[in-house]
């Protein structure tokens, strides 16, 4: 979410810096949670949090590692949360209706269905990364988290349950294309190293492909804090090889719909 909607808001500035402290005591809590991700109030943040109500989000797979869960969440779905969730972007929208508002959340890849239909006219993101780098990430930040919440230790649990995410999240996305839910007027496709490199570059493009006035004096385009790579590793060949062959097979049908952003 972009704080900069609040500005016609009454101490816009104090709540940004509320949100800014309260970011802070994670990276009390633990000092590798800033390497891993890094927030301020002053620059977009993850909605996943928003989706938390009811407990029927993936947000509380993030904090806690709970593999029941994860089957309550396919039955039950997130429709519900999500109902909720439009009710707080209406919210935001109605300090400006003209505005358009971004989202980002690593698990949007397994509902893009529901998304669908409670946001019909949703266009989406995806951000392709090589999945032993995009697993050892997420297997360090879930790590991070968790351990934030729990004393027990997950030596495993971490990797299995980044793996699983990334192999979902590719299935859903390539029904989604076989089906017709995805295709080049509403699916855009980047790759990870290109933000790497060249953020204001990317920022622009995507800018051009959404039809709204370029992004480029944003503080994130000038810190460009990006993490390079993490050393936690997940220790599952196999699985990673699984998840490249789905990852192979999303690219191939994205390109075909014609979604996909080149350099």
């Amino acid at each position: 979410l972009y704080p900069e909607v609040l500005v016609e808001v009454g101490n816009a500035d104090a709540r940004v810096d509320s949100v800014t402290k309260q970011d802070m005591l994670w990276d009390e809590a633990d000092n590798l949670f800033v390497e891993q991700h890094f927030n301020r109030g002053d620059l977009p943040a993850e909605c996943l949090p928003i989706l938390a109500c009811g407990f029927l989000s993936h947000h509380w797979t993030g904090c806690y590692r709970v593999p029941t869960f994860n089957l309550h969440l396919k039955e039950v779905g997130c429709r519900a949360a999500l109902e909720y969730h439009r009710k707080f972007v209406q919210a935001l929208a109605s300090l400006d209706p003209s505005c358009m508002l971004l989202f980002k959340s690593p698990t949007h890849g397994l509902i893009i269905n529901q998304l669908l239909e409670v946001y019909p006219q949703a266009r989406f993101i995806f951000i392709d990364r090589s999945p032993t780098r995009a697993v050892a990430s997420l297997s360090a930040l879930l790590s991070v988290i968790r351990g934030m919440r729990s004393e027990v230790e997950q030596p495993n649990g971490d990797w299995r349950d980044a793996c699983a995410i990334f192999e979902d999240s590719y299935h859903a996305l390539n029904r989604c294309l076989d089906v017709g839910l995805l295709h080049e007027r509403n699916l855009a496709v980047l790759n990870y190293e290109d933000l790497t490199t060249n953020l204001p570059r990317v920022a622009f493009t995507v800018s051009r492909w959404l039809g709204i006035t370029p992004i480029t004096d944003h503080p994130s385009l000038a810190s460009n804090r990006l993490e390079k790579g993490s050393s936690y590793l997940p220790a599952s060949g196999s699985q990673i090889a699984h998840i490249e062959q789905s990852r192979r097979e999303f690219l191939d049908l994205a390109r075909h719909a014609g979604a996909v952003l080149s350099r």
